[in-house]
Order: C-alpha cells, then structure tokens, then sequence
C-alpha cells in the first residue's frame, strides 16, 4: 500500500509554497499553524471539528451588508434631527464600510464613527484638516479624547488616500 503526500493549499491564495509555523493549542488538543510563503496568510490544518477558514462566501458578502446597514441606523437619526448634513453621512458610512472590509471589530466601527459624528457637531469639515485641527484647539477635551480622536481622524484620511 503506498501512502499518497496530501499537498495542503493556502486557503486565501490557493499556493502549494505552504510551511509549518507552529502550534496553536485549543482545549481538544494542538492544532498545526501553516503560513503561505506566497501571500503571508496564517491558518490551521483542516480540522472536522472546527471551521477555521475564513468564508469568503456571498452568504458571508450579505451578512457583512447587513451589519454595515445597521451601523447606519444610529447616523440616521442623526440627519434627521439635522445635527449631520448629507455628504459628512456619506463620507462616515463610507469610512464604516472601509472598516467593516478590514474586518475591525464591530465596537470599533462604533467608537470611531461616535468621534466622527461627534467633530462634525462641533463644526469640523471632514474633509478640511485645518477645520478639524482648529475644533480640536479650540473644544475642550481630555489630552485622552484628542488622542483618540486625532488617531480616528488619521484613520479616517488615510482611509481615503
């Protein structure tokens, strides 16, 4: 009987250039890490038990959608109690949408478009830096929330850059 060499793929980019990098340790036993030397990706061994493959899907496409959908609802009200105009939405359910892509967590997304919507009411242009430098001289904030909020600011434009 000969044993045929099962030739494990890389699950992003499909390449065979696949290495053994370490172990990852779980409850049921420990589980072999692979890194794909053509695009960088880390992942497991295939495992009956666990689904630990990203699923790239349209069903995972949709339920991404959806998410992105209800992070708007908050903005929503917002506009219409006139607090945000139209185009600051756009580009803030925009930058959301970029963030939901990378795949952030979900109360990042949150926490960052609050800081947004929040510069917006102070009077900033999110696309003017000067205006959202001078909110930020001129408010008073803990050195905290500037921190904060000047590194959702730099996330913001290099999201659009």
């Amino acid at each position: 009987m000969t044993a045929e060499a099962v030739v494990l793929k890389c699950p992003e980019c499909g390449s065979e250039r696949v290495f053994k990098d370490g172990l990852r340790y779980m409850a049921s036993g420990e589980i072999q890490r692979f890194l794909c030397r053509a695009c960088g990706y880390r992942f497991s061994e295939p495992s009956k038990t666990l689904n630990i493959f990203r699923d790239n899907s349209k069903n995972a496409q949709v339920c991404v959608l959806e998410k992105a959908k209800n992070l708007t609802e908050a903005l929503k009200t917002k506009i219409s109690a006139g607090e945000i105009n139209q185009t600051q939405q756009g580009l803030i359910v925009e930058f959301q949408w970029k963030m939901k892509k990378r795949q952030l967590a979900d109360t990042t997304i949150e926490n960052r478009t609050f800081l947004l919507v929040n510069l917006v009411k102070l009077g900033a242009n999110l696309m003017n830096p000067e205006s959202v430098e001078t909110v930020l001289a001129t408010e008073e904030m803990t050195t905290a929330s500037k921190f904060n909020t000047v590194k959702t600011y730099k996330a913001f434009i290099k999201a659009f850059n």
